[in-house]
């Protein structure tokens, strides 16, 4: 079947530990033997997925399939990046808190894509400090991924960026210039990881950027009262404006 679709060679084959011998040896024999050729560059075997602790097989009763986690209302983003939570090479633990865990770092990536999209300006700019946690981001993924797809270093690398570029958000220091570079960082990792989100309904409008804009300079001159009125309108509109210590955030209802 490999060779009616890949030809005589392939570059990578997967498959879980307990078929390295003697399954993939035998293939490789059989199809060296016919061809002549290397069959295969190079192989992937995959440690097994525990289910509750318990190795998942038909004779324990404990099989689990996407179909079924997606009926229980686990997002396939959610389902993604749990999967890539530990290397190809690790046991994987399925449970509901694992789940839950992965749900709130999509929760989290989320917000962190909203934030970014609601940025329009910034009392500084921190272009210099942006393009070197840009950089350190993109640099740290790709050392990860090369190391033999260590997938929990790469994320441990996204998440550090995360935390870095949110305190320079709370410091009100990106422009919106700074928040574009770093969204397409964002976008380029995710051609990889699959679980980001940045269409769809979260992004502002044009016009909802420029009430909130309107509304900051409303409070600067004390004028409450259209900054309220402004607020109001964003609601109805399904955007809740907060102000906090750290300035103003929105979020979508």
């Amino acid at each position: 079947m490999a060779m009616t679709s890949l030809g005589p060679s392939c570059d990578i084959h997967t498959g879980g530990r307990d078929l390295r011998f003697p399954h993939h040896e035998n293939e490789i024999a059989q199809s060296e033997a016919a061809t002549g050729k290397r069959y295969v560059k190079y192989w992937m075997h995959m440690e097994f997925l525990k289910i509750e602790g318990e190795e998942m097989h038909k004779s324990l009763g404990n099989m689990v399939t996407l179909r079924e986690l997606l009926q229980k209302g686990w997002s396939p983003r959610t389902v993604r990046l749990f999967l890539m939570s530990a290397n190809y090479r690790e046991v994987l633990n399925l449970t509901d808190e694992s789940l839950s865990q992965a749900q709130s770092n999509i929760s989290k990536l989320d917000e962190f894509v909203r934030r970014l999209q609601s940025v329009t300006g910034g009392n500084s700019s921190a272009s210099k400090e942006t393009r070197l946690l840009s950089a350190r981001l993109l640099k740290d993924f790709r050392a990860a991924m090369d190391d033999d797809l260590k997938t929990p270093v790469a994320l441990a690398a996204l998440f550090t960026f995360v935390r870095g570029t949110n305190s320079l958000i709370d410091q009100n220091r990106l422009t919106k210039a700074d928040a574009d570079e770093i969204l397409d960082s964002l976008r380029r990792l995710d051609t990889v990881f699959g679980f980001m989100k940045f269409e769809g309904g979260d992004a502002l409008s044009g016009e909802q950027q420029a009430l909130i804009q309107e509304r900051e300079e409303a409070r600067k001159r004390r004028d409450f009262a259209k900054s309220d009125q402004i607020r109001e309108t964003l609601k109805k509109q399904g955007v809740v404006v907060e102000d906090t210590s750290k300035g103003t955030v929105w979020k979508r209802l």
